[in-house]
């Protein structure tokens, strides 16, 4: 999530325990499980190798000027052991939030870890997206496989570091990819993934997209206390109690957190909203500049010293909208899908439940309150994978992978044979 940016660089079925997690993770709400997941992130060092991608044919737009570039970070590990190959969520950054906490909890096992940006990310869709409209998923995972394979390259040319068993590990809107990126990988052969593993995956992003944009709606709204509860009024409520948490111990920190925190869980739910919707803006911005039909679509000039305008008309356009106008724009999609609800419905992991039977090698991590899926969508993954699917009680959305519990939580599922 990138709200704060700014500010701060088993169900029964299930045959796996997570007793450290379920038992002794701090947060019951789901709303303040899941904003947890900025406040505590731990930050990305400096001094790890970074690769570089770049787009020279991009680097003079007006206003984003040599910005046509997204870098992978490398994690170094032990020599001989696993690579991971991380993928995070919506708008997600290789080097910024959960990607860090995750990646620590395999580079302490040893493991060497390679982060990249998610797909629907502004870096991503100025670099590499051929018309900055990111989002058909098919589309989206080819490009991200080819800049896996360059970055894999690079890493062995220019300072000799070598994969050999490579696990692929998803997260939030990540997890999208993972099929794809199996399927294209079962072809090409590059990295053979040994497993692959969908953290918090959107189990039907039909469900989540209509679900935020309903909040988005509501939140702009006045309350009963004549007050817009819209994301910017409520993040400025929420960072009066994270500049308090500076210089706390971890410790106390969580526990100032969770004593202090501001907002209900509905309101929690109206700035988790604003993240996604702010990642959506992000990219539009882009497309405003890459799209072939751009002048079509965008009225409001814009200037190197000024985008105001431009950023205000991209703002009133919500998820649905963009996958109706931008994504079914394309030809090759139209040609498949009758509607932008038989596009969504192809999209919706549910749907995707024999493919994953039938590939062994992914399994899940899962929370019953997790507010982007239904508890039923839940259940049935659950259900229908037992002990490839590792269910948390508690955590939200991606609200606890900087949780020292669930490290040990990580480890004895990935171990479960």
């Amino acid at each position: 999530m990138v709200f704060l940016s700014f500010f701060i660089s088993a169900t029964a079925q299930s045959q796996i325990s997570a007793e450290i997690s379920n038992k002794s993770y701090p947060f019951s709400q789901a709303g303040i499980a899941t904003v947890s997941s900025v406040v505590f992130s731990a930050t990305t060092p400096t001094k790890l190798l970074r690769i570089k991608s770049s787009n020279p044919l991009r680097q003079n737009i007006i206003s984003l000027k040599n910005k046509a570039h997204l870098q992978s970070v490398y994690w170094a590990g032990r020599k001989g052991s696993p690579t991971v190959f991380l993928i995070p969520g919506i708008g997600g950054y290789s080097d910024f939030g959960s990607s860090g906490d995750v990646a620590k909890i395999f580079q302490s096992w040893g493991y060497h870890v390679v982060t990249f940006n998610n797909p629907f990310n502004w870096q991503f869709a100025l670099t590499l997206s051929p018309d900055g409209a990111p989002g058909y998923f098919p589309e989206d995972a080819e490009i991200l496989y080819k800049n896996m394979v360059f970055v894999k390259n690079e890493m062995k040319t220019k300072y000799n570091i070598n994969q050999s068993k490579v696990i692929l590990v998803t997260f939030s809107l990540g997890c999208q990819y993972t099929l794809d990126l199996l399927k294209i990988d079962g072809l090409k052969k590059e990295f053979n993934f040994s497993q692959a593993l969908m953290m918090n995956p959107p189990l039907d992003i039909a469900y989540a997209l209509h679900k935020y944009d309903d909040i988005n709606e509501i939140g702009s709204q006045k309350n009963d206390r004549s007050e817009f509860t819209n994301y910017e009024t409520l993040r400025g409520r929420l960072i009066g109690v994270f500049e308090k948490l500076i210089g706390l111990e971890p410790a106390k920190a969580v526990k100032y957190y969770g004593q202090n925190y501001p907002l209900s869980n509905d309101e929690s739910e109206i700035v988790i909203g604003g993240s996604f919707k702010e990642s959506l803006a992000e990219v539009l911005y882009i497309t405003s500049f890459v799209h072939p039909d751009r002048h079509l679509m965008f009225k409001s000039p814009v200037s190197e010293n000024r985008r105001e305008a431009r950023y205000a008309e991209i703002r009133k356009i919500n998820f649905i909208q963009y996958f109706q106008n931008f994504i079914m724009r394309k030809m090759f999609v139209q040609s498949e899908f009758a509607s932008n609800q038989e596009l969504l419905a192809s999209f919706s992991l549910k749907e995707k439940i024999p493919e994953f039977i039938a590939d062994p090698r992914i399994k899940f991590i899962l929370a019953e309150n997790d507010p982007i899926s239904r508890p039923k969508d839940v259940d049935l993954f659950a259900t229908t994978f037992g002990d490839r699917a590792l269910v948390l009680k508690r955590g939200g959305h991606a609200g606890f992978y900087w949780f020292p519990g669930f490290a040990a939580d990580l480890k004895s599922f990935l171990n479960h044979d």
